[in-house]
């Protein structure tokens, strides 16, 4: 049995948890007593890949893209590798910026405005062109359909471009 020495946690193996397990590709590592008492708490996180040994991961890294430092995304609570840790359809950054809670699925931003798909209280052109990245498969950082048919479409661009037109 192979024992590997990251961050000082001994890891074997055979007894990783399940959740570990099951993410192959990526997994985190608490900090050391050492770490922690000398101000860096997630200098423990390392990023262990399938094809090599573990890398530690650098504090102003994004990997997920999703507005977050690991820095930002350990203090939040969020994860590092997941734009969006709640699976609430806003990702993490955003969250963070709108002021609600990047993990928990009952608190995100939202606005009364039709088409206001980013929630700052009116329709600009960064909400029409995060509609139309979401209709062209792009990964965008906010719920894009406007109409709720489960996909993004010409109803939703169209949508969007009203509601910016009817701004009074």
């Amino acid at each position: 049995m192979t024992t590997r020495h990251v961050s000082g946690t001994i890891m074997r193996p055979s007894v990783l948890p399940a959740a570990i397990i099951a993410l192959a590709c990526a997994c985190l590592v608490g900090a050391t007593a050492q770490e922690e008492s000398a101000g860096n708490p997630a200098d423990g996180w390392v990023q262990d890949t399938a094809f090599g040994a573990p890398k530690a991961v650098e504090w102003d890294e994004d990997l997920d893209q999703d507005g977050l430092d690991h820095y930002q995304e350990f203090l939040a609570g969020t994860h590092p590798f997941v734009a969006d840790s709640d699976e609430d359809g806003f990702w993490d950054g955003f969250e963070v910026t709108r002021g609600t809670d990047p993990t928990s699925p009952d608190s995100y931003p939202s606005s009364e405005v039709l088409g206001d798909v980013d929630c700052d209280g009116q329709v600009t052109a960064a909400d029409i062109q995060s509609v139309i990245n979401a209709a062209l498969g792009q990964k965008v950082a906010v719920p894009t359909d406007l109409d709720g048919t489960g996909n993004v479409d010409s109803l939703d661009i169209q949508t969007v471009i009203n509601a910016a037109l009817l701004v009074p």
